[in-house]
């Protein structure tokens, strides 16, 4: 999955690999484990093509916004964007839909991407652009998007030729972003109060790396006709220690408690995937 998020959290599609590298790779390495294990159970997973579902990239503007109100100032009539170096020598301002990375702040805050005009001008680096590394052009962003659909495709075709199971990361990524209910609470992928995106707005929450440890049970269970439970989010919405002075928690219905263990429909069982000794 890094070989995506890699090149959202560094801000260059140039660090993804080559496709036919990655198939080359992907067949060797898939080829090596059975030989070594041939009646081992395998899965693997697709990736996430949503780009923006990550508060890593979204959660910053690329324009100048009112610190009271959180609107866009207007320069001209029309919102003002940080000034970057888009790739390749070019600086200039960012374009619609461009992105910038969480990581951009300190770089903000010293004036970085800014004009050097009052009030701006009194910070150090006003009138210098925000580093490439900080931010994502659309041109980028679709690169990367690309990729990562050629990549699914690879993964998909390696896995059915040797009866593979795939977790689909890609279909939780897009309920989440989308907004899914579990329980009584929404998970989505805003920052801090989402619920699947740890404080660095890249790392999943325990209740993420739940919810994607629960992607791979579906696929085995899919794959194998086995029959293991998947990972229950429910101690995440209670209290854990209900002996603190005014500690409270959280009951759960049992349609809530289906909700929680149906957060996403059932992968289709295959006709048939690799023989297992389990």
């Amino acid at each position: 999955m890094n070989e995506v998020l890699g090149a959202i959290q560094s801000g260059t599609p140039k660090v993804l690999f080559p496709l036919d590298a990655f198939k080359a790779a992907l067949a060797t390495l898939l080829d090596k484990l059975i030989a070594g294990a041939p009646d081992a159970g395998m899965v693997i997973s697709n990736l996430p093509t949503n780009a923006g579902s990550l508060p890593f990239i979204n959660t910053i503007p690329p324009f100048l916004v009112d610190s009271t109100t959180r609107q866009p100032i207007l320069v001209g009539g029309a919102p003002f964007y940080f000034i970057a170096q888009l790739g390749d020598g070019t600086v200039g301002q960012l374009p619609a839909g461009s992105k910038v990375l969480l990581t951009a702040q300190t770089d903000l805050q010293q004036g970085f991407g800014l004009p050097k005009v009052p009030p701006f001008s009194a910070l150090p680096h006003a009138g210098e652009p925000l580093p490439d590394a900080d931010v994502l052009t659309p041109t980028e962003i679709g690169a990367i998007v690309t990729r990562a659909n050629e990549l699914n495709d690879a993964i998909t075709a390696a896995a059915s030729a040797r009866n593979i199971p795939v977790a689909d990361l890609k279909g939780l990524f897009d309920r989440v972003t989308a907004g899914t209910a579990i329980g009584p609470i929404t998970i989505t992928n805003a920052f801090v109060s989402g619920g699947f995106f740890s404080l660095d707005g890249f790392h999943f929450t325990d209740i993420g790396y739940t919810l994607f440890a629960n992607e791979f049970i579906k696929a085995i269970n899919a794959g194998y006709g086995t029959h293991i439970p998947l990972a229950s989010i429910a101690r995440f919405l209670q209290n854990n220690d209900p002996s603190q002075a005014g500690a409270s928690s959280v009951t759960l219905t049992p349609e809530a408690v289906q909700a929680i263990l149906a957060m996403s429909p059932s992968l289709p069982a295959p006709a048939r995937h690799r023989a297992t000794n389990h």
